[in-house]
């Protein structure tokens, strides 16, 4: 910006400036043009507004149905997942997933590039729709290099309920790992998967809705 468009923005022309203008007798009567004008707000805009880096990262609220949901399962289980309306925590629809375990299965989403650094989150908030069960289920993330971490949850709430997990606090799953994961027991970033619902021996049907990572 030149020194006419900054004394039109804020009302302060240089000394330098200033001499020059007595010395040719010029009054400044108004901005030149709409350039002058719009350079004028862009820089107001620059310094007066912060860029916000966000709190939160939001992984799935279930409202795209075009979302793939992967469920597995052995041979001796059976596990289905399917988006319904019925029973929702926000928005227009959640995730419902039945569980027939006896000896393994689940269900997870892979997480593209734009959710797969939580570089700088510290906790992982998912609202589930308890059954009062009692019975044990995983919340398991595999990172790039296979390496997967797990927490368990007990089903003994019945509604929807807000999990918080500290990610600091899931540790490096002990059962488990693939033949070729990089282990090196700490959580690393990018992330594959989120398995949002894995178990040994679970038998009955969770809701899951608005999965999200915060600072």
């Amino acid at each position: 910006m030149d020194s006419f468009q900054f004394n039109s923005c804020f009302g302060h022309v240089p000394e330098q400036i200033l001499k020059g203008v007595r010395t040719m007798n010029i009054r400044i009567k108004k901005i030149a043009s709409l350039a002058s004008l719009l350079a004028c707000i862009s820089v107001i805009a620059l310094v007066s507004v912060p860029v916000s880096a966000g709190n939160s990262l939001l992984i799935s609220d279930f409202e795209d149905s075009k979302q793939p949901i992967n469920t597995y399962a052995g041979g001796n289980s059976t596990v289905t997942a399917e988006y319904q309306t019925a029973i929702v925590h926000s928005g227009k629809q959640a995730l419902k997933v039945f569980q027939k375990v006896s000896d393994w299965g689940g269900a997870l989403i892979e997480l593209p590039a734009e959710k797969a650094d939580w570089t700088g989150f510290t906790t992982l908030k998912m609202w589930i729709y308890g059954g009062k069960s009692g019975g044990k289920f995983n919340i398991d993330l595999e990172e790039l290099g296979r390496e997967q971490f797990r927490y368990t949850i007990t089903d003994d709430w019945s509604g929807w309920k807000e999990i918080s997990i500290k990610l600091s606090e899931i540790p490096v799953r002990s059962d488990w790992q693939a033949s070729d994961a990089k282990k090196n027991g700490k959580l690393d970033f990018p992330l594959k998967t989120i398995q949002f619902f894995t178990s040994s021996s679970f038998n009955g049907t969770l809701f899951f809705d608005d999965i999200s990572v915060e600072k």
